[in-house]
Parts: structure tokens; sequence; C-alpha cells
């Protein structure tokens, strides 16, 4: 749906762009010191100035907000997903609960109504420890449980780790390449068409995604 609703704002914001330059053309008092420029006079026009603007801009920032939500929300939904799907091997490969470091004290363990009730919050906790690992060791801990390989060969696996890491910046950077995105991207040889820059010992990296 992502196209489709971007192309609808990319409409509104050309429609939101005619409008603001119509209202400069009819009301905008040439710029003696700006070759082009046009300057508002008289309170009513500023203020209608001022909102056909925030309108501007807001449909400006929009799209770009729109695209980080979606991938933002795709990692989600696949987290959601690995989340399911682990809970299914556990209750179908109950062997690998064996290895669980989780222990109860009988304090604890008499909290529960039955031992079902017991193995249910191990394998809760146990999802949790998992999702809460790097989606690279998140596959390696399905590759050892499973017994199988699922990334030998799997050509879109840097997309999805370098789609990962974006994620990661959108929720904590804003969108600030960081070192960190740099290295786990070259660790797993995601190729770029344009390698982002970090200057080291800046407060803020130069590139940013948009």
């Amino acid at each position: 749906m992502l196209p489709a609703v971007v192309g609808g704002i990319s409409g509104l914001r050309r429609e939101s762009a005619t409008h603001l330059t119509e209202f400069l053309d009819a009301n905008g008092e040439p710029d003696a010191d700006d070759e082009g420029a046009r300057t508002i006079y008289g309170y009513d026009y500023v203020v209608q100035y001022r909102k056909l603007l925030r309108r501007f801009e807001a449909l400006k920032h929009t799209t770009a907000i729109l695209s980080h939500n979606a991938v933002i929300a795709l990692v989600s939904q696949f987290d959601v997903y690995l989340g399911q799907l682990i809970r299914g091997i556990f209750f179908h490969k109950p062997e690998i609960l064996n290895g669980s470091a989780k222990t109860f004290s009988y304090a604890q363990l008499v909290r529960f109504d039955s031992l079902d009730a017991a193995r249910e919050h191990v394998i809760e906790k146990e999802v949790e420890t998992i999702l809460r690992e790097s989606h690279a060791d998140q596959f390696s801990w399905l590759e050892k449980s499973l017994g199988i390989s699922l990334r030998n060969p799997l050509p879109i696996w840097p997309n999805f780790i370098e789609v990962t890491q974006r994620r990661n910046l959108f929720v904590h950077t804003d969108g600030v390449v960081s070192s960190q995105y740099l290295a786990v991207c070259d660790e797993h040889q995601v190729s770029f068409e344009t390698r982002p820059k970090f200057q080291v010992g800046s407060s803020a990296p130069y590139w940013y995604f948009c």
C-alpha cells in the first residue's frame, strides 16, 4: 500500500505548492533585494500565507515519515511471526527446552496451577529472550534448533539484514546512520549503491535515510 499512499500524498503536495505559489503571485510584493522573491504585507495575508506554508511543509515531511513507519511496521510484523514460529517449535520439539537455563525455586513453582502452566511460562520467557537477540542470532538459533541450514544459500540475506538495521536507525536515531549500522552491514556483506559515511568523532553523521 505504501506506493499508493505516497503517490496520493505527492499529489496533495503538488496541489499545496500550486496554491502557495498562486497566493504569493497574487498578494506578494516583489523583493528589491532578492530577484524573484516576494514579501507578504498585512496581518491577514501573513496569517493565510503561514497556513498554506505549514500545510506544504507537513505534506513534505509526511512522505518520509510514512516510509520510515512502513519499514518499522514490516520488521515488527516479522518479529511477531517469528515469535509465533518459535512457540510452535517449542511445542513440537519440547526437548529443546531441556537446555533452558530457566530454574524455579519451590516458592515460585507452587504459584503455578499445573506443570503445563509452568511450561508455558518457560516458553514465554525463552521466546522473549530469543526475540531480544539480533536477527542474525535468531536465525542461528533456528538453524541449531531445527538442524537445518536457512542461509546457505540465501541471496536475499544481506538485504534482510540491511532492512532490519535500517529499522533500528528509524526507531533510535531518526534515520541517522551509526557506526554500528555500518559494522553489521559489512559483517553480512551488504552492498550499497552509494556507501553511507559516518564521521568518526562527530556528534552527528551527515548521511540520513530518506
